[in-house]
C-alpha cells in the first residue's frame, strides 16, 4: 500500500515538475534573444523590409508583446516605420491568422522623399503581406503618427488611431482617425479612410480619402495642389485620390469660407480680382497625374472691384463695387463648360465708359444688375440684364450727341433721332437686354408703358426721346467675337492653373481692333 501511495506520489510530481520545467524553459526562450531575431527575421520575410525587435514579453499561450519595432526601406536607407508596443493575439477558430493592435510610433508612406520604386515596394510588400495567411486579420493601433504622400495628396496625421482590415477576399480596408492634421488642431476628427486590392497584376491603392472639419486651408495644403499662394480662409470636406487606367486622380469637394480672391486668382488673370469670397461650394477640383482636368464651384463673391473685372475689356479705370453669385461654374482646359451669374454693380462712375464706348463726354453714375448670365462651351446662351445712368446727385447729367449714338450702335443697334443737340441734358438713361438664341430683345425701363431708353430735360421737363425697338436684333457676329476670345482667353489662363508656360494668342479685343 505505501509503496503504491508512494509511486503515485512521485508520479505526480514529475508530471508537475515536468510542466513546470516546460513551462519556464519556454517562457525562458520566447524572452530569449534568439527567438526575438527569429521573429524579426520573419517580419522582415514577410514585409520584404528589414526589420528589428527590441524585445519580446509573452503574455499567454496565444499572446504575445513586442517592443521598439522599426522597419526599414532597403539598404536601410530611411526608417519606414516605429512602434512602441505591438501585441499579437491569435484570433480563435480562423486557424493561423492574428489580431495585432500597435500602440504610440510613427509610420511614413511617401512618394515626396522617397526613390520612385520605394513607394510601390512599400504597397505591394506591406499590402500584400496583410492577405497572407500568416499576416494578422486585423491591426488596430492607437497614437500613432502617420504621414501619408502621394502626389499632391499629403497628409500627416498626429496620435492617431484606427484599424485595417484582412478579413475579405483580396479587399482590404483602414481607416484612421485624429484630431491634428498637418500640425493644425481640431475640435472635430479628422479622417483617412483607405481601401486596397489584390490582383495578379499586383496591389492597387482603390481609394484614399481625407475627411477634414473645418480648417484654415493651409491646413489642408490646398494652395499647393493648385498652385496658388493662398493663405487666407478655410476649408472643410473632402479630399479623394485613386488609381485609375488613366493615373493618379485626386479629387476636392467641401466648402470654403472667407477666401481673398485675389489669392485665387494671381496668375490666371491680369490683373487679379480682388474681392472676398464669404462662402463657397468646391463642387469638385480633379487633377490626374497632377495637372487640373476640372474645376466646379458655386458661391458668393462681394466687395470685387469692377475695374479689375472688367480690365479684360480694355475697362480697368472704371470704378465702383461688384457682387457677383455664381449658382453653377463648371471649367475644363476647353474652356467654360457652363457658368450660371448673377449680381450687381453700383456706383460706376461713366467718364470711363464713356472713353471705352467712342468719343465725347458724359457724366453720371451707372447701376447694372445682371439678372442671368448663362455661358454654355463658352457661347453666351442667355442674358438678362438691366442698365440706368443718372446723374449725380449734386450736378445734372449731360451725354454728347456724338457718343451716345456710337454707343447705341455698337451695343444695342439703335440710331438716335437727328434733332438731338450736339450735348443732351438727360434725366433718365437705362435699358434692359434680353439675349436668346442669338437674338438680343432690348426694352425700356420708364417712361409711356414702360418703353422708353432716353428721357432728356426740355425746358426743366422730362421728355422720353428714344424707345425700345419693334423687333429683335441679330448679334450672333459679336456673340461669335466673344466666344473666340473667351475660348482663348480661358484656355491660356487653364494652362497657367496646370503650370504650362504662357504666350498670349488673344485678340486684340472683342469688339475689333483698337480705336484711334
Amino acid at each position: 500500500m505505501l509503496v503504491r501511495q508512494v509511486a503515485a506520489l512521485a508520479f505526480l510530481a514529475a508530471l508537475t515538475f515536468g510542466s513546470l520545467g516546460l513551462t519556464v524553459g519556454t517562457a525562458w526562450y520566447l524572452r530569449s534573444n534568439r527567438y526575438r531575431e527569429s521573429c524579426a527575421h520573419r517580419l522582415s520575410e514577410l514585409l520584404s523590409f528589414p526589420a528589428e525587435i527590441g524585445r519580446v514579453v509573452p503574455r499567454s499561450r496565444r499572446t504575445r508583446e513586442f517592443h521598439a519595432i522599426r522597419i526599414w526601406l532597403p539598404q536601410r536607407r530611411a526608417e519606414i516605420a516605429f512602434c512602441q508596443k505591438a501585441v499579437l493575439t491569435q484570433v480563435p477558430d480562423v486557424g493561423t491568422r492574428y489580431a495585432l493592435e500597435l500602440r504610440g510610433g510613427k509610420c511614413e508612406i511617401s512618394t515626396r522623399t522617397w526613390l520612385g520604386e520605394d513607394y510601390r515596394l512599400a504597397l505591394e510588400s506591406g499590402l500584400r503581406a496583410g492577405f497572407s495567411l500568416e499576416a494578422p486579420l486585423r491591426v488596430a493601433f492607437s497614437g500613432i503618427d502617420l504621414t501619408f504622400s502621394h502626389g499632391e495628396f499629403q497628409a500627416t496625421l498626429a496620435d492617431a488611431g484606427g484599424t485595417v482590415w484582412f478579413d475579405q477576399p483580396n479587399l482590404g480596408q483602414a481607416t484612421a482617425t485624429c484630431y491634428r492634421l498637418n500640425g493644425y488642431s481640431s475640435s472635430e476628427p479628422v479622417v483617412l479612410s483607405m481601401e486596397f486590392t489584390q490582383a495578379a497584376s499586383g496591389i492597387r491603392l482603390t481609394q484614399v480619402e481625407l475627411s477634414v472639419p473645418e480648417l484654415p486651408v493651409e491646413a489642408v495644403r490646398l494652395a499647393s495642389l493648385v498652385g496658388r499662394a493662398i493663405q487666407s480662409g478655410s476649408f472643410t470636406g473632402r479630399l479623394s485620390c485613386q488609381e485609375t487606367q488613366s493615373g493618379r486622380q485626386l479629387t476636392v469637394s467641401g466648402e470654403v469660407f472667407q477666401l481673398q480672391l485675389a489669392e485665387c486668382t494671381t496668375g490666371l488673370v491680369e490683373p487679379p480680382w480682388e474681392g472676398l469670397v464669404p462662402q463657397a461650394e468646391l463642387t469638385g477640383l480633379t487633377l490626374l497625374d497632377g495637372r487640373p482636368i476640372r474645376l466646379g464651384f458655386r458661391g458668393l463673391l462681394t466687395d470685387l472691384r469692377t475695374d479689375r473685372v472688367l480690365a479684360t475689356w480694355g475697362l480697368g479705370d472704371v470704378g465702383g463695387r461688384l457682387l457677383l453669385r455664381v449658382h453653377a461654374a463648371e471649367f475644363s482646359p476647353a474652356g467654360v463648360d457652363r457658368l450660371v451669374v448673377s449680381g450687381r454693380a453700383e456706383g460706376i462712375p461713366v467718364e470711363a465708359l464713356a472713353r471705352w464706348a467712342g468719343r465725347g463726354e458724359m457724366t453720371g453714375l451707372a447701376r447694372v444688375v445682371l439678372n442671368d448670365l448663362t455661358i454654355t462651351q463658352n457661347r453666351i446662351t442667355s442674358l438678362d440684364a438691366q442698365i440706368e445712368i443718372r446723374p449725380n446727385a449734386d450736378q445734372r447729367g449731360w451725354i454728347d450727341r456724338e457718343l451716345l449714338s456710337q454707343a447705341f450702335q455698337r451695343t444695342v443697334g439703335l440710331a438716335l433721332p437727328s434733332f438731338l443737340p450736339e450735348r443732351i441734358e438727360y434725366r433718365r438713361l437705362g435699358f434692359r437686354v434680353d439675349l436668346h438664341d442669338g437674338m438680343l430683345y432690348v426694352l425700356g425701363t420708364h417712361g409711356p408703358r414702360g418703353k422708353a431708353i432716353l428721357s432728356i430735360s426740355v425746358a426743366g421737363q422730362e421728355m422720353p426721346v428714344l424707345f425700345e425697338p419693334e423687333s429683335a436684333l441679330d448679334v450672333s457676329a459679336p456673340l461669335e467675337r466673344f466666344r473666340t476670345y473667351l475660348t482663348a482667353y480661358a484656355t491660356a489662363s487653364w494652362q497657367r492653373l496646370a503650370g504650362h508656360g504662357f504666350r498670349s494668342n488673344l485678340p486684340e479685343s472683342i469688339t475689333g481692333p483698337a480705336r484711334e
